[in-house]
């Protein structure tokens, strides 16, 4: 979970992480970004406290720090 938005990370077996946002109108879950990047299975995720940057892991033996996107920050999501 973001520490302060309702915003799920979750790792797949698909080499993905997909961000999900609550949809107030119909009490669903939306996904709002598929990060892609890993060529195998991410195990594991985490936010900072902050929530601007997200850790993934996975078995392709790299660890990457993703970094929230802004006009400013080219690199982002």
């Amino acid at each position: 979970w973001h520490p302060s938005l309702d915003i799920l990370a979750s790792a797949s077996y698909d080499n993905t992480v997909k961000l999900y946002k609550e949809d107030q109108l119909d009490n669903d879950w939306t996904c709002i970004a598929t990060l892609m990047s890993h060529e195998s299975t991410v195990w594991s995720l985490a936010f900072d406290k902050t929530g601007k940057r997200l850790a993934t892991c996975s078995d392709d033996r790299t660890l990457k720090i993703w970094q929230e996107y802004t006009p400013d920050n080219q690199e982002g999501v």
